[in-house]
């Protein structure tokens, strides 16, 4: 039965990862893989761009990674002031969320997005809290939210 080299450009169950060379049968290359557009054939220039392409991706997150860990000292020391009304209580009459958070940092010179502030439920009460945060996949830390009355 004759087989046919390819690359995955999908990742295939039971079969390999998006960037893999298979070798596979021509029905399953033929009726499968390349009308869905799970896989090119397999040619030496486009297993080389491949490599090179993986070799500039494992740079650029090596260089995400490192400037994670810059920022993570940058956070170890930081604590962010916000303002919110409340009730006598000490619960806030609204809420503080990430996007508070991260605007926040950013008047503190530290730029992040929305999605690395890991807050499992907004803050509603005056005082200090740890929130956590997803700088990397590899890498997180946490920064100090200090909430004062207005």
């Amino acid at each position: 039965m004759p087989k046919q080299k390819l690359l995955l450009t999908g990742d295939v169950p039971h079969l390999g990862k998006a960037g893999d060379v298979v070798d596979v049968s021509d029905g399953l290359s033929r009726n499968f893989l390349l009308p869905r557009k799970l896989a090119v054939a397999a040619t030496d220039q486009i297993v080389a761009r491949r490599k090179m392409i993986e070799v500039r991706r494992a740079k650029n997150a090596q260089a995400k990674r490192a400037d994670a860990e810059v920022l993570v000292k940058k956070l170890a020391d930081l604590t962010v002031t916000l303002q919110a009304a409340c009730g006598p209580d000490g619960k806030l009459y609204g809420s503080i969320g990430p996007r508070e958070i991260v605007k926040a940092l950013l008047a503190e010179g530290v730029s992040l997005a929305v999605d690395a502030v890991e807050l499992p439920e907004p803050l509603k009460e005056i005082g200090t809290h740890t929130v956590p945060i997803r700088l990397h996949a590899e890498v997180s830390s946490t920064v100090r939210v200090w909430i004062v009355e207005k």
